[in-house]
């Protein structure tokens, strides 16, 4: 399904709680590090950006914000993978990302987070 494969791979991320950002990042980072293993190039927003928005927390955690960003590398991947945490469906994020890639005629997969604990 996705044998190397560009991979970019979107997530859940905004919360009023930042203890939830940080589960989330910490479950994002698990599943990059396993699509990585298996020979994939990986990117992943949160994994990026969530150091930088620990850094500064005057950055803004709204997917408008990193939009730009983010179709460059919409662009550059063959797929786009949704790990599906907590609130994914309900993500405004999420839902443009996939627009984006669907635009661009790219492929999109939906992921489970158990995925990552398999193998």
């Amino acid at each position: 399904m996705l044998l190397d494969k560009k991979i970019y791979l979107a997530t859940p991320y905004s919360h009023k709680y930042k203890a939830i950002r940080i589960l989330r990042f910490k479950q994002v980072s698990e599943t990059a590090i396993k699509l990585m293993k298996e020979g994939h190039l990986v990117y992943s927003p949160i994994t990026s950006s969530h150091p930088l928005c620990e850094i500064d927390e005057s950055l803004d955690l709204d997917f408008n914000y990193w939009r730009n960003l983010d179709i460059s590398f919409i662009e550059w991947c063959d797929v786009l993978v949704v790990l599906k945490l907590d609130g994914w469906e309900d993500s405004y994020g999420i839902k443009e990302e996939i627009k984006i890639a669907k635009s661009l005629g790219k492929e999109v997969v939906y992921l489970d987070y158990e995925y990552h604990k398999k193998g």
